[in-house]
């Protein structure tokens, strides 16, 4: 490898590629790959796909490999603060100097395989899919889990060769891209199955889990189920698995639907277990136990606030989210809200703005951002409540002067936007 460049000349690096926009195909990555010697070659992939719930599944089984006593890379999208933290290993994120390294090997291979001003070379996307697999043969990781960033089938994760293949629950979202029906959906998702290879179907509707089965007998992969049953109370639960009976169980990661992402990530581990990995009950129980994942239910206290932030972002996961908002008892709650464009900001404005006594709605730098302007304007009887604000500092300090001690601030609505809050109080840049 040639010079390897500064963080901040990674970062800029990275700025440039981001210009390159969106590519839905695998030729790149492919490509790429092979000029960088196939470093997705040196370890087995699991690759996880699906509309909710695969970041916290990956998070779950990262932490389960890493309690076995496995280094275990993960490869994650998209981030909140720092595109450091879509690397990490044993869930500890790379360092700056790693993350440089890494991007360097990229950048040498995308240079020398495509020109500069190539309209079609690799992407921020696939550059950062690359990257990771870069680090990870460093690294001498002993798996590596990829999770996929948009769809499956073309997504550049699907340019490795996974030794399993995870899908978490499926919803509709993305559907100018991926289709507007589950069952369109359900079949890009199943692109990242392999002939010969276990792909794991997480909770789905019946007629999904039927769909997403016969997807994988036609492909030649080997369907199986996270058929799952939990007993007992949050303080100590049981997870009957068709393999084990798990006792003791409290989920690092809080919410009852992550109960779902918990047992996905168990089956995935018993999978595992069966292609010569050593794994046990006592690393499940504790990998379960230490996960963490950042922006989802995440309880903070900031500036003598209580605050909740989470990334709930489509229909689906935002009904998640409202069930478990009860869970944080508050005289009054305070709601910042932001999300893409492409999201179904009605349906989901009008079930989440009655449940908040007052509403601000910050303006985000993201160019896919719906404007505050137009979410104001979905917001119908409850608009007296809602305001609009310049940016995420103003939006968070309205909420802070409106807020007591007993009331609760949320944040949700985009992964993005918590990723922003996030940005105030950190210097990463």
């Amino acid at each position: 490898m040639g010079v390897i460049m500064s963080y901040r000349q990674a970062l800029d690096y990275l700025d440039s590629v981001i210009r390159t926009g969106i590519k839905y195909d695998l030729v790149n990555i492919r490509r790429l790959l092979h000029s960088l010697g196939h470093p997705e070659r040196g370890f087995p992939v699991i690759c996880v796909a699906g509309t909710n719930g695969k970041g916290s599944a990956c998070a779950f089984l990262e932490s389960i490999l890493a309690e076995a006593g496995y280094r275990a890379g993960l490869n994650t999208s998209p981030h909140l603060v720092t595109p450091r933290e879509r690397i990490r290993i044993n869930r500890v994120i790379v360092t700056r100097e790693e993350f440089s390294a890494a991007l360097s090997e990229v950048r040498e291979a995308a240079e020398s395989g495509w020109d500069r001003d190539d309209p079609g070379r690799p992407t921020f996307f696939e550059t950062m899919t690359s990257a990771a697999l870069c680090h990870f043969r460093r690294a001498g990781v002993d798996l590596a889990i990829m999770e996929a960033g948009l769809g499956g089938r073309l997504d550049g994760t699907n340019g490795t060769q996974p030794a399993l293949s995870v899908i978490t629950r499926i919803a509709v979202d993305h559907s100018k891209t991926l289709g507007n029906s589950l069952r369109k959906i359900a079949f890009e998702k199943a692109g990242i199955s392999r002939p010969g290879k276990p792909l794991l179907i997480g909770a789905q509707r019946p007629d999904i889990r039927e769909h997403l089965t016969a997807l994988a007998r036609f492909r030649g992969s080997l369907p199986r189920h996270a058929d799952c049953r939990w007993r007992g109370k949050a303080e100590a639960l049981t997870l009957e698995t068709p393999r084990r009976t798990y006792r003791g169980i409290k989920p690092g990661l809080p919410g009852h639907y992550q109960r779902e992402n918990a047992a996905t990530a168990v089956r995935a581990a018993e999978i595992i277990e069966s292609l010569g990995f050593e794994i046990g009950e006592e690393a499940i129980v504790k990998g379960l136990a230490r996960a963490f994942w950042p922006a989802r239910l995440e309880l903070a206290e900031i500036d003598g606030r209580r605050v909740l932030i989470d990334s709930s972002h489509n229909t689906d996961g935002i009904g998640r989210f409202l069930g478990e908002l009860d869970s944080y008892p508050a005289e009054r709650r305070i709601l910042i809200y932001g999300a893409m464009a492409d999201k179904a900001i009605s349906s989901i404005v009008a079930r989440l703005f009655p449940r908040f006594d007052k509403i601000f709605l910050p303006a985000l730098p993201q160019k896919r951002a719906a404007e505050p302007d137009y979410i104001l304007s979905l917001a119908g009887k409850d608009v007296e409540r809602a305001e609009t604000a310049a940016d995420i500092a103003r939006a968070w300090q309205a909420a802070r002067r409106a807020a007591g001690p007993r009331d609760l601030i949320v944040v949700t609505g985009s992964i993005y936007l918590a990723g922003e809050f996030k940005k105030l109080f950190t210097d990463e840049r």
